[in-house]
């Protein structure tokens, strides 16, 4: 006969306020749903246990749903909520995958869909990028050039989980190392704990061996020199080193973040989005739940374009961070970096070298200043 695989389930761990918007999709979305194939956790911000409880076994029809207690939360600090869900959710022995759900999601495609790209074998993460290198320069969302390279593991907190990585996330000697490791790193930087807590507490896990040497090193770097600066393409296969896929399942609109604000929704499902945040989105046509195979290459960013200007850009801003560098520098690795993006062309060379002369005379202006206050500090 036929050989059946090992059984997975999947566990929604969905985070609203009072209610999830889209009732009626995701009772048509659920329905569709085998029992054994799904749990259902939530977690609601401005409601009771029985209140949340009520109204999601409305949504949910017969499966059952676990409200877990409510712990404290607001916009940009939702750690402890995400930590809350897995570890209620980890107490279904059954459950192998686990995705977080935003209470204004809406489901673009079938269940059979979601379920068959959400139980793969890696953890799934849609990264934030950086402005200008991944995605459009005014994305407030993006890392801005001028941060360390740290940020490249910020990530929207939609995120889908092995069950092997949620219980390294809610480890007490891994919430231990990160905690220590994000105040001194992160805890200044312009970004919310939930953007980058669970990937940084995988990458801190696996670089100390963890679980089999008991123990995670909070002095080790996030992230490598070389992954920096790297295209898209080489930072993902870096993630998938710690079993990590750069996936966008869900898309959430973020003002200036996107090719255009006109978001349609067979587009999103085509491209293998399987949720859309509608709280900033005007949806002018309906939306029909849909099975289709993917039409086009499964997003790591969204968007995923190249400004060969903005790469050199950060490459230049990145001396910002020594002070003492002379700025003669600044100008040849303006002058290197735009004409190597711009080999390809006899013009574009040409352009290219007058734009890194100009870069590099602005730079350059920015380096004597900074010098001068840096040894006036000294």
């Amino acid at each position: 006969g036929t050989a059946v695989g090992p059984r997975k389930k999947l566990a929604l761990l969905m985070m609203i306020r009072k209610e999830m918007s889209h009732v009626k999709a995701w009772q048509q979305f659920l329905d569709d749903a085998p029992t054994s194939e799904l749990a259902i956790f939530v977690h609601a911000s401005d409601a009771t246990v029985d209140a949340a409880r009520d109204h999601m076994s409305m949504v949910a029809g017969r499966h059952a749903v676990t409200v877990v207690p409510r712990v404290y939360s607001k916009w940009c600090e939702l750690s402890a909520v995400m930590t809350q869900l897995l570890v209620h959710g980890l107490s279904d022995v059954e459950a192998t995958h686990f995705f977080f759900v935003a209470h204004d999601a809406l489901p673009l495609v079938t269940w059979p869909r979601v379920f068959q790209e959400l139980t793969v074998p890696q953890s799934q993460f849609c990264m934030a990028g950086f402005a200008f290198l991944d995605v459009p320069g005014r994305c407030h969302f993006a890392s801005g050039p001028t941060w360390r390279r740290d940020l490249r593991l910020k990530h929207h907190q939609w995120i889908s989980l092995t069950r092997e990585h949620a219980a390294t996330i809610v480890h007490p000697v891994v919430t231990q190392a990160v905690a220590s490791m994000y105040f001194r790193v992160f805890g200044h930087q312009p970004l919310c704990s939930d953007e980058v807590v669970p990937l940084l507490s995988l990458r801190l896990a696996a670089a100390s061996g963890f679980p089999s040497t008991g123990e995670v090193d909070p002095w080790n770097v996030a992230v490598p020199r070389s992954q920096w600066l790297s295209t898209t393409d080489s930072f993902a296969g870096w993630l998938a080193t710690i079993g990590v896929r750069a996936r966008c399942a869900t898309y959430a609109h973020w003002t200036e973040c996107s090719p255009s604000e006109t978001v349609d929704p067979k587009d999103l499902a085509r491209s293998g989005i399987l949720f859309l945040r509608t709280a900033n989105v005007n949806l002018g046509t309906e939306v029909q739940l849909r099975d289709q195979e993917h039409q086009r290459t499964v997003p790591v960013l969204w968007p995923n374009e190249l400004s060969f200007l903005g790469s050199c850009w950060i490459l230049i801003l990145q001396y910002q961070d020594y002070k003492i560098i002379l700025a003669p520098l600044n100008l040849i690795a303006a002058v290197l970096c735009l004409t190597w993006f711009s080999a390809g062309s006899p013009r574009s060379a040409v352009i290219g070298g007058f734009t890194a002369a100009g870069i590099g005379a602005v730079v350059a202006c920015r380096d004597l200043v900074s010098n001068e206050a840096f040894r006036s500090d000294l």
